[in-house]
């Protein structure tokens, strides 16, 4: 009984995977803060034996890229897009990457100086053990490394059994493969690509997206500020910043998240003011009440309503302007 009751609290503490990968992605900025490097490249995930790891090691390179960027970092992050590109191109693999010479090869191309690889490793049916580490692009020396588990829920699994989109038995293990997307978009500099859209657990959606700036201008934040404006996707806060409202962020779909809003608290000073610019539809009304309910307790908080129907790329610059004036 004892033994039995062990083993279910272990399991009890292995937290779901987008908050461990959130914690990973916290422990591994310090060593590359640490060590001065100012542009990574997060690398699919592979088996232990460096064959792909499927689906889901591409979602953690993808999730561990998202947080990196979502926070304020001392360090940039290559976008994955052009990252796969220049992979294809000189026929790299992430299994290659820890040889120095391939390694440099790619710090070349593509002007990073660490990155980071990992490996995908199942315990069991319960939970999936991550290690993760940093390595120079000029000597390939591990600077940095960290351990992650999460629960093997349903969508975990559905990750697991799923070999990436386009590769084949064949393929070069840990490549990252040449997808091509089924929607692309353009906005001034910002390209959006929908490279896949599929149902999990029977009621949820698990989305993958590429959102590139094709220009050669980084945007930065500068935190903190006295006024933000919170929005539901990339496309809004490109369409802000084009018309001269840099200061903003997307949460990137209709649910907030209790770590969102704390991050969204973080942005703002505490006499600043949040300003909501949420699609005018009902999954933006849900998404504005449940950003008022977590974040107006700390921070003022503006919801700017537009016309029925309509998107905030669907406004004006005149129009942008006009709504955040009290």
């Amino acid at each position: 009984m004892l033994c039995i009751g062990a083993s279910s609290h272990a399991f009890a503490q292995v937290q779901d995977i987008d908050k461990e990968l959130s914690d990973l992605a916290e422990r591994l900025a310090g060593p590359i803060k640490d060590h001065d490097k100012t542009k990574v490249a997060v690398i699919d995930f592979t088996n232990l034996d460096g064959t792909s790891a499927g689906e889901l090691g591409k979602y953690i390179a993808e999730q561990l890229t998202v947080d990196f960027v979502m926070t304020n970092r001392a360090f940039s992050v290559l976008d994955r897009a052009n990252l796969r590109n220049i992979l294809a191109e000189h026929k790299l693999t992430s299994q290659g990457l820890v040889d120095p010479d391939n390694a440099k090869k790619l710090g070349q191309f593509a002007g990073v100086d660490a990155l980071i690889l990992g490996t995908v490793i199942p315990k069991g049916t319960h939970s999936v053990s991550l290690t993760a580490r940093i390595i120079t692009t000029d000597t390939a020396e591990v600077i940095g490394a960290a351990r992650a588990e999460f629960k093997a829920d349903d969508t975990v699994q559905d990750l697991m059994s799923k070999p990436v989109a386009g590769s084949s038995a064949g393929g070069a293990p840990g490549l990252l493969q040449d997808e091509k997307p089924q929607t692309v978009k353009t906005l001034g500099d910002l390209r959006v690509e929908l490279q896949s859209l599929r149902i999990v657990n029977g009621n949820e959606y698990l989305l993958t997206l590429t959102v590139a700036n094709q220009s050669k201008q980084t945007v930065w934040v500068h935190v903190p500020v006295d006024d933000l404006i919170v929005t539901e996707g990339f496309a809004s806060v490109w369409w802000l910043y084009q018309n001269d409202n840099a200061q903003s962020v997307a949460a990137m779909g209709s649910d907030f998240s209790e770590r969102q809003a704390e991050l969204v608290v973080s942005l703002v000073k505490p006499a600043g003011r949040v300003w909501l610019l949420p699609d005018a539809d009902d999954a933006g009304r849900r998404f504005a009440q449940s950003v008022l309910l977590q974040v107006s307790p700390h921070r003022f908080v503006r919801w700017v309503k537009i016309a029925e129907g309509s998107q905030p790329t669907d406004l004006s610059g005149e129009q942008l302007k006009s709504c955040f004036t009290l």
